[in-house]
């Protein structure tokens, strides 16, 4: 099915996460050889499945059909749903930052889940602010699990965390 055509405001959405983080050279090469991968006629463009391939390729978080469509429309300028080389460099850069972010999160949760229960506790909290040197009182600590505790069962599981983690680095 082709895809939608929409007026192009003439803006692009750059995600603020991709302002800082540059890439390296070897970086650059990998994604201009995954571009061409998947840039199966030449013509410097790809559309939303070839985006979401090379994406994969590269290691990228997964993105739903939905999210791919809504990054096309973001930088499509001329409405035809396509990016072009540029635009994927952009995307790809805010893209691999996300997975960097992802590690940093997996590694501070495996710092509080110690005892590898797949949980963070009060327990697992009190340890941790004991060797920071904090002085936490419990009820802090309590709160703290209540914050990100989305389905009250007295502790943090890994998803709430990550889901926490990432709306507090929005």
């Amino acid at each position: 099915m082709p895809p939608k055509k929409r007026k192009a405001s003439g803006k692009r959405a750059v995600p603020p996460k991709i302002l800082g983080p540059q890439l390296s050279a070897e970086q650059k090469i990998e994604l201009k050889q995954a571009f061409d991968l998947f840039d199966l006629d030449g013509a410097n463009e790809m559309d939303a499945s070839q985006l979401k391939m090379a994406m994969v390729t590269l290691g990228t978080p997964e993105c739903t059909d939905k999210e791919i469509d809504s990054i096309i429309e973001d930088f499509d300028a001329d409405g035809s749903g396509k990016i072009n080389f540029q635009d994927f460099v952009i995307i790809m850069t805010g893209k691999l930052s996300e997975k960097d972010g992802m590690q940093d999160i997996l590694t501070a949760f495996s710092l509080f889940d110690d005892d590898n229960t797949g949980k963070i506790t009060l327990k697992n909290l009190k340890k941790v602010a004991l060797e920071l040197g904090g002085d936490m009182q419990e009820a802090e600590l309590l709160a703290m699990i209540k914050e990100a505790d989305t389905n009250n069962d007295g502790e943090v599981s890994k998803d709430e965390f990550i889901n926490l983690m990432m709306k507090v680095s929005l």
